[in-house]
């Protein structure tokens, strides 16, 4: 039996992303305008309270911390 998977077009909000990673919404804006963390999809660009983050990337920011952690 394989594992469900996941949409890797699934949206997540600032706060999902802030509870998924552990960090404040201020560490997620100053690692995503400074080019560390992965930049966020304007639903509107005329509302920047409309921007999601795609969870494949999110993830895939994580795994890649985590396979550079030492031994």
């Amino acid at each position: 039996m394989t594992a469900p998977q996941s949409d890797p077009l699934q949206l997540l909000t600032l706060k999902q992303v802030c509870e998924l990673i552990q960090v404040t919404r201020a560490t997620i804006h100053e690692w995503y305008t400074t080019g560390k963390f992965p930049k966020p999809v304007l639903l509107d660009p005329n509302n920047h309270r409309t921007c999601r983050w795609l969870e494949s990337e999110v993830s895939a920011w994580i795994a890649e911390r985590a396979a550079k952690r030492p031994a």
